[in-house]
């Protein structure tokens, strides 16, 4: 008989819903003999829910005036409900101490080989005084500790939000399901029922359940009047809005497009399910003649998240911060206070660094900040030969790359918190949203900068929610923090930015500036490799879930080996950096548990016994510079984006020496001994070139480009904003984010994000205090 999959639901408080998951993969021929009865009962959420948690599911729901949404298969997945088992499975071995690395790309859905039930164990009853009582005291001890978190750092006047927060932290609430996100790839519609009920158990979890959802029915007053208007809660926008919030004398509005942080994003395991779904703008790229030609309709696609978080919500959680030089050449170009001494003390401001001493550098990092630096718990063992393969080659491996040697190979840091992700809307807006000096308005589009035409002083900005528009304003500033992508969009639609475009398309010009111009991006291609020999695999099954959920350790919460990555500098001459610096940054990807139809801890892969992984080497320092400029002036309108990646020879000739260093890695003797062979398939369009020449890969490369989601660089420093990310010719306007960035760095560019909006507010902050007043 198949195994039954089963989900047991336990209450242990009288105001709180747990749902625990128990004895999860049964096989009943295995587990009980022919004549014997299955114990098992049936029961339904109303049964078991108390009064006071019916009550409290109510008041809720009534709060989140927001319209019910349904999941990416167009309805609601179904709750499903399993019968109940008592026995919880017992503790799977984690691996060896965590490491993390996780990129912002693309990688192929299904990878790696799971290990068969023999290797991983049988299931069995946990000793006396685990299991249900040990899952219990865990959650009461989490729940406890951020009640008194919050209720401890609140003022008098903020206990009543403070209240609501208690009440709310763990109701269910609508948004794209996981069941939905998963199913949405062909051929795997029949992973819904189970990865549903995951998430049901899931939503169990409150410290990782986004608080923010209880306040989303929350709306501002029509031409209400506050301080600072922020429009973001993107990666910068949670560090402005929340810093400033820390500040009572001053008010806060935080305009957000999106909505809460489905629970689900909050699993290393599952980091790049939800691209492509409702809370992705995944904005299209023009075609060009040079790359993308191998997709269907010519485009490649950018994602970006529409959600409290922003972008921070779907990516690798990958912390890096790029080369020392890449801040000095900010200082170079004209932008002063932005070089590399200037700006370490805000990488260290938000920095709760979790392994200086024994990976982080001390003199690099720093501790007590909002935001959790730490190394995923689980890494795949086959890391480790890749690791191996670096060093044979001469590379430093297992060090800090934040520090101050960018090249070598590693198992990156990243934003996580005990094993789950942290956006910088959970690291800087959850410990906020009781302050009653912030408000934010989700699912709150900002359509256009109020600014004065006489005085040309910004003076609030128009918002679309539920369809409808409003004003709020500002005594002292709008800061605009929607990211490289919409900041300028914002811009443009506002009147600031290049006089011919936007007079074609019949908008006043209240600034001539170069909005939407410099834009820089990282690209990248990947190569496929098949393993021949066993090797070592967990998948998101039974045993993995309820790993992570009694203990925040296991597979899910890493990236499996999205957490590896390099930095070398090609043999390619030329470029702006010196020759120490390095100009390529390589990824991984692959051995993620990420989906599962039954829970079994022996199910196999859709793509059949042979285990594969990817190598993905990436162009870091992009001579070519593409634009941004709007499609016509409806605010939902996409903006036309040219990439325009490869304009410039050097660029392409940097990734191709790229893939044959790649491929070199792959040929060392620790993935020889993995039986590691590279996937020849030919490119589709470059069968006519000889196979592994540098026209081949070239051609390859403007294929199957690959673009990174990295973007910068389109309201640039110097030119559009000055040094103190002030709009030139526009008082009281301000943009703190990656479109600042004169240059894109040398890497992951969340914490050159989270340091710029470090820098930044403290410029809103000394610009505007009483003394700058006086």
């Amino acid at each position: 008989m198949a195994p039954e999959n089963i989900i047991a639901e336990r209450f242990i408080s009288p105001t709180t819903k747990i749902i625990h998951m128990e004895a999860l993969e049964v096989n009943e021929a295995k587990a009980h003999p022919t004549g014997t009865q299955v114990p098992h009962r049936q029961a339904t959420s109303a049964q078991l829910t108390p009064p006071s948690t019916r009550a409290l599911a109510r008041t809720c729901s009534r709060a989140r005036t927001r319209r019910q949404r349904t999941s990416l298969l167009g309805t609601r997945v179904a709750q499903v409900r399993a019968p109940l088992w008592p026995a919880p499975p017992p503790r799977r071995a984690a691996h060896a101490p965590g490491r993390d690395i996780s990129r912002t790309g693309r990688p192929t859905r299904q990878v790696g080989h799971p290990r068969s039930s023999s290797q991983l164990g049988s299931a069995g009853t946990p000793p006396a005084g685990t299991g249900t009582d040990l899952l219990q005291l865990f959650t009461m001890i989490r729940l406890l500790a951020a009640a008194l978190l919050v209720v401890g750092a609140a003022r008098a006047e903020d206990l009543p939000r403070v209240q609501a927060w208690q009440r709310c932290a763990c109701a269910a609430t609508e948004a794209p399901s996981l069941a939905g996100v998963v199913t949405a790839v062909p051929g795997q519609e029949d992973f819904a029922p189970y990865m549903a009920r995951v998430e049901q158990v899931l939503e169990t979890q409150c410290d990782i359940v986004d608080p923010l959802r209880c306040f989303e029915g929350e709306t501002l007053v029509d031409g209400e009047t506050v301080d600072f208007v922020v429009v973001g809660a993107g990666s910068a926008g949670s560090v402005v809005a929340g810093r400033l919030s820390e500040h009572p004398e001053f008010s806060v509005a935080l305009l957000e497009a999106g909505g809460p942080e489905p629970t689900a994003t909050q699993i290393p395991g599952t980091y790049f399910s939800y691209l492509k779904s409702d809370i992705d703008w995944n904005y299209p790229l023009e075609p060009q003649t040079n790359a993308f030609l191998g997709a269907a309709d010519g485009r490649g696609y950018w994602p970006r998240g529409k959600v409290m978080g922003g972008t921070g919500v779907l990516h690798g959680m990958m912390y890096m911060r790029g080369n020392k030089w890449d801040y000095d050449n900010w200082a170079a170009l004209g932008n002063e206070g932005w070089s590399f001494d200037e700006v370490l003390p805000y990488f260290k401001k938000s920095e709760d660094n979790r392994q200086i001493g024994t990976y982080a550098e001390a003199d690099y990092h720093g501790t007590g900040g909002p935001v959790t630096i730490e190394q995923f718990h689980d890494h795949p063992p086959l890391a480790d030969y890749i690791l191996a393969g670096a060093k044979e080659l001469g590379y430093r491996a297992l060090v800090d790359l934040a520090g101050h040697n960018q090249t070598g190979f590693t198992l990156a840091q990243s934003t996580t918190r005990d094993g789950a992700r942290l956006s910088l809307s959970k690291a800087f807006l959850h410990s906020a949203v009781y302050r009653s000096n912030l408000k934010i308005s989700q699912h709150s589009l900002a359509t256009k900068i109020l600014v004065d035409p006489v005085t040309k002083r910004a003076t609030g900005v128009q918002y679309e929610r539920d369809g409808v528009l409003h004003n709020v304003f500002a005594r002292k500033e709008v800061i605009v923090s929607a990211g490289a992508v919409a900041s300028p969009q914002l811009l443009l639609l506002s009147g600031i930015g290049p006089k011919a475009d936007l007079e074609a398309l019949g908008i006043t010009v209240l600034a001539d500036l170069p909005v939407g111009e410099n834009l820089r991006n990282h690209v990248s291609f990947t190569l496929k490799f098949r393993i021949f020999s066993e090797v070592a695999h967990e998948t998101l099954s039974n045993s993995t879930v309820y790993e992570f959920i009694t203990n925040r350790t296991g597979p899910l919460t890493s990236t499996g080996l999205s957490q590896l990555t390099g930095f070398i500098r090609s043999s390619v001459p030329g470029g702006d950096a010196p020759a120490d610096v390095p100009d390529t940054q390589i990824f991984f990807a692959g051995f993620l548990a990420n989906a599962s139809r039954t829970g079994a801890d022996d199910e196999q892969p859709i793509t059949g016994s042979v285990p594969y992984f990817e190598i993905t080497p990436t162009l870091l320092r992009p001579s070519s510079a593409g634009t941004l400029k709007l499609r016509s002036i409806d605010p939902h309108d996409v903006p036309l984006i040219h990439a325009n990646y490869f304009a410039v020879d050097r660029d392409l000739d940097v990734l191709v020496d790229a893939i044959k260093f790649s491929l070199r890695l792959a040929q060392t003797s620790p993935l020889q001994q993995l039986q590691v062979v590279h996937d020849t398939t030919p490119t589709a369009g470059c069968e006519s070139i000889e196979f592994g020449t540098d026209e081949y890969w070239a051609c390859s490369v403007k294929y199957l480009t690959n673009p990174e989601n990295h973007q910068a660089g389109t309201v640039s420093m110097g030119t559009v904003v000055d040094s103190r990310l002030k709009v030139k010719g526009i008082d009281g306007l301000r943009v703190i984010d990656a479109s600042v960035m004169p240059r894109v760095p040398g890497g992951n560019v969340n914490g050159p994000i989270i340091m710029v909006a470090e820098k930044g507010v403290d410029m809103v902050v000394q610009d505007n205090s009483a003394s700058a007043s006086s």
